[in-house]
């Protein structure tokens, strides 16, 4: 189905009594379960370069996030207008 991504359960790895718990695979189908954050500066239309999610095997995109880390940049410009710990409000 589209939009839908084939989930695995490795019970080896699983002590007894704990809950089952899915692990991601490629949605192309190479089967590998391993993905890596790639930095991509030049995108068309983007301002800022951004990371993609993408299987170590085939290279396939499956998801695309920030570059920079919002929520220390946030951190940062609070304590510097005196704001000390944005996890308390």
């Amino acid at each position: 189905m589209r939009g839908e991504f084939p989930i695995a359960f490795d019970d080896s790895k699983r002590p007894k009594g704990v809950t089952k718990m899915a692990i991601s695979k490629c949605p192309r189908g190479c089967d590998n379960a391993q993905f890596e954050l790639v930095r991509q500066d030049h995108i068309k239309g983007a301002n800022q370069p951004m990371c993609f999610v993408q299987c170590t095997s085939c290279n396939t995109v499956i998801g695309v996030t920030d570059f920079y880390d919002t929520a220390k940049l946030l951190e940062k410009i609070a304590r510097k207008v005196g704001i000390p710990d944005l996890l308390d409000y």
